[in-house]
This record gives structure tokens, sequence and C-alpha cells, in this order.
């Protein structure tokens, strides 16, 4: 199974139906939620701006980036015994050229590199791949590789290997020997993403590649004195065309870019064989998959420090799976949420990774509109939308759901009840602390466009100032920001003002964007 394949999560849930009055349901596993797991792309670089940093045996740090305007590949190392960052030096410069796409590996004190480079005026794609390697992080080799589509570098724990493969090409590096080209003896598969090539202290280069077809890995090893070996894994949970390698003994399998997709396999030595260490938890077992329905999103939660959770969607109930790390597989789904006469739910918005905690919007049959919320993963609850958006704070970890009524400001430490509400079809909420709220608000004259900048209390709204924003004919719908970087959008009258609630010289104020 493709690990860039939507998934839409599904099962037989047995519910109790709840009316369809009820302002939120909650399911209770008590304590007993399994921990957050590790990643799967850990020992990979951390990306930076323009490159990559890489760990160095000695604790240091090395980073490889492109330069401004990409005319050089320069690097500089960390020390951790000093805390401070090196000088840039140049690892690879040439006249008329600009360089992008930096990829690095490190290990021990070594380092290799893979970049592209073209001339200023040509186009991203048809770039031509360079390497780039080091041995002590000083003196650097660079050279071109012949024709295209060249994967990740290779390191060997010493750092005194480097290699680099591409269908059944492949190119090895030492500081003495340089760069030398091979050519492997066996087929490495249909797709250049399916390869990954991996390097041992003592030269063997291993080309791993991967077949989604036949559900294998293969591992075709070529050590430096010449002949090969092979070993294939063949596995269910290998079925993918995307291959990184790691280091020496670690190769993952599955878009890098969709971690919880990504399985690794390893082996615990360089003389033994390979195999799934580690399985994907979008490919574990006791996950309800369904095919893809239009218009539904993938619904998996990912917060720090808290389980995988997958909301489950069955005809007209609603449910969640938790992830079990040490038993590798998704525990039975718990319900929390139905409807009699029905709801069909799909995704809106996931402020999960925004905010800390569990925090999904879910658009259901028949207008109804629901926040999913879990402080912790083992209590759950479907919070009734009424206004059109849900007021976010991400720096202080705080989600406002508004209501009539009330509101309910959610945070890490569980959900708070403000007694103050909201009518006007383009009132914002803005939560400032676990039991207080901000809100803009319209006045009489003013068309539905916000005119008051307000604060909860324990008896109601109190006025912080007037708004003086331009505005024309009636505002007739408020959602989120997005990309534009406003916490709100307001519409109305052939124009769309973006705005930001903001704190100066300790007093809230509402900013325009635009």
């Amino acid at each position: 199974m493709s690990s860039t394949r939507a998934r839409l999560v599904t099962g037989a849930l047995a519910l109790a139906l709840l009316p369809t009055t009820a302002s939120a349901s909650v399911a209770t596993r008590g304590a007993d939620v399994p921990p957050h797991p590790p990643s799967p792309l850990t020992g990979l670089p951390r990306g930076v701006p323009h490159g990559q940093v890489v760990r160095l045996a000695d604790g240091d740090r090395y980073e490889v980036t492109r330069s401004q305007g990409g005319r050089q590949i320069q690097g500089r190392r960390y020390d951790v015994q000093t805390g401070s960052w090196g000088a840039r030096t140049t690892v690879f410069r040439e006249a008329d050229l600009r360089c992008w796409n930096v990829v690095a590996r490190g290990a021990g004190s070594g380092i290799a590199v893979t970049f592209e480079c073209g001339p200023a005026l040509v186009e991203p794609d048809e770039g031509k791949p360079y390497a780039a390697a080091t041995s002590d992080g000083v003196h650097w080799d660079a050279r071109r590789l012949p024709g295209y589509a060249w994967r990740d570098p290779a390191i060997s724990p010493a750092g005194t290997w480097a290699a680099w493969s591409r269908g059944q090409d492949y190119v090895t590096w030492t500081a003495v020997g340089g760069f030398v080209q091979h050519r492997a003896s066996r087929s490495t598969g249909q797709f250049e993403d399916a390869q990954a090539p991996v390097v041992t202290d003592d030269g063997t280069v291993t080309i791993a590649w991967s077949s989604s077809a036949e559900c294998t890995v293969t591992f075709d090893a070529y050590p430096a004195a010449g002949g090969s070996t092979s070993q294939v894994v063949q596995d269910a949970r290998v079925c993918d065309d995307f291959a990184t390698s790691v280091d020496a003994s670690t190769v993952l399998l599955g878009d890098t870019d969709d971690r919880w997709s990504v399985t690794r396999l390893t082996r615990p030595d360089e003389s033994s064989p390979w195999a799934v260490s580690r399985v994907a938890p979008l490919d574990a077992s006791g996950l309800l998959t369904d095919a893809f329905v239009p218009d539904f999103a993938p619904t998996l939660l990912d917060a720090p420090g808290r389980p995988l959770a997958v909301i489950a969607n069955l005809g007209d109930d609603l449910g969640v799976q938790l992830y079990d790390p040490a038993s590798e597989s998704w525990r039975a789904p718990v319900p929390f949420l139905s409807r009699a006469g029905g709801t069909r739910c799909v995704y809106e918005d996931d402020a999960t990774a925004r905010v800390g905690f569990y925090a999904l919007t879910l658009r259901c049959r028949g207008g109804d509109r629901r926040l999913v919320t879990s402080p912790d993963g083992a209590a759950w609850q479907a919070l009734p939308l009424r206004a059109g958006l849900v007021g976010l704070d991400a720096r202080a970890d705080l989600v406002a759901v508004p209501g009539r009524r009330r509101i309910v400001v959610l945070s890490r430490n569980g959900a708070a009840t403000v007694p103050v509400g909201v009518t006007g079809r383009c009132d914002v909420v803005h939560p400032i602390g676990r039991r207080s709220v901000l809100r803009v608000t319209a006045t009489r004259g003013s068309a539905g466009w916000p005119a008051l900048l307000q604060r909860s209390t324990s008896d109601g709204w109190r006025t912080l100032r007037r708004l003086d924003l331009p505005h024309q004919g009636t505002c007739r719908r408020v959602f989120s920001g997005g990309l534009s970087g406003a916490d709100f959008q307001l519409s109305g009258g052939g124009r769309t003002l973006g705005l930001r609630f903001v704190r100066r010289d300790g007093r809230w104020d509402v900013r325009r964007d635009y």
C-alpha cells in the first residue's frame, strides 16, 4: 500500500444513541492510554533553510547549506564544548553555477552531500546532480555525478566512506581514492525513489530497493573486494516505493514527508540480516480503513506527548482509535458520539499540532459542526460549534469554542466554561486565559462588522475599546486567516478584511493586516 494514499477511518462501532440536543458526548478509557510513539525518522538530518544539519560522533553538528543566491555550497561546524558555531567555509563553488536541493548525511567525523547546480536561469528540475564528501569536516572533494536522479548520500559509521546510487550505477568516495564509479550486477527495481544506498567502514555498499507490487525490500551488498550477496525481506508491511537510508544499519520505507507512514528496517550489526524493526503506525494491525471518500481528509491526530489517535467514521457514528507502540497495533475503537437520525462527518480543520492537544473540527450532515477534543487521549468530547469560527491562541495552547450562552476554553489541562456567549454572525472570540476571552462584535449601526473589542468578566462583556475598521455593505462571513497570517478574515460587500489580535504595552487591540 502506497504511503501517499489517503485513508478514511471507519469501524463497526456499537454506540448508544444520544439526543440530537446533546451539547457533548464523552467516552472515557481511564488513565490507561498508550504513550506517544518515537519518531520513525530518528537519525535523519535536521532541515534548516537551504540545507541540513547532521550529527557527528563527538556530539558536534555540521550544517551544510547553499549560500544566498546559491553561488556556493557552504558548511560550518557547531562545537558542543563551546556551544558556538564556527565560521562558514566553502564546500563547492563553480563560476556561473547556482546550486540548490542540499541533502546531507554525517557519521564519525565525515559528511557526504548531494546537491544540484545549473546556470543562473535554468529551471530547478533541469539542474545537474553533484556530490561532495569529507572525512574530517575540513578538506572537501566534489564532483559532478553522471546523468540525473541520484539518491540521498550514504556515509559509513566512521565517516571514511561515502556512497551515492542511481539505478545500477553507484559511486563511492574515500579520502585516499577519491570518487570511483561502479556498476551493480543486479537489478535495482523500476523507480529511483525506491532505492537507497548504505555503506560500511570496509567499503561494502548495500543498495536497498523496494517493490510495492511484491511487498519486498531487496538488499544487494557489493564488498569493495568484489562479488555480491543479496537478501530479500518479504512482508505485508513493506509494500511501498519510497526508500531512504539513515545510516549503515537503518533504512526507512515510506514517504518521509508523512512520517507515520514510514516503516524502519534495521540490522543489529553489519553481519546480521535486515528485518522490519518498527512498523509504520498507518500500516499497523487493527486500524480500520476503507476506500477514500471524496471531501474527507485523513484524520490522524498527532499531539506531542500523547498517543496517536484516529477519528473513526462509520455510517452515522464517530469513535476514536489509539495507537499502542508497544504492541505496534491499534486499539479497538471507542465510541463518543452518535445522533438519532444519523450524522456523517467530514474533515474541516485540525488544530492539534498547533495547540498541543487534540482539536479537530468536523462538518457533519445537516449542517451540524463539531469540535472533537481531548486533553490527554482518555476522555473525548464532540462539542457543538454554533459560531462560524473557533478561537485559537497557539502560543498559549488555548482553543475557545463559542456558543450563544457560554464559551468553552480548552487547554492541555482540560476544559473550562466562561459564562458569556456570542450572537453576531461575524463575532469572533480569542482565548487569553483558561477562563478569559476576548470578543470582537458589532453594534446596531455597523452592519454586522466588528465595532467593539470586549473582554469577558463574571458579569458579562466589558468593552475595552471601539474599533475603527473600514468596511462596506454587510458582514456576511467569518473564516480562518489560514496562510494569510491573520487570525481571522471577514467578508462582505465585495471586500475581505484580515484581522489579528495583538497585545501592546499590556493592552489588547485588533490590528488590520489587509
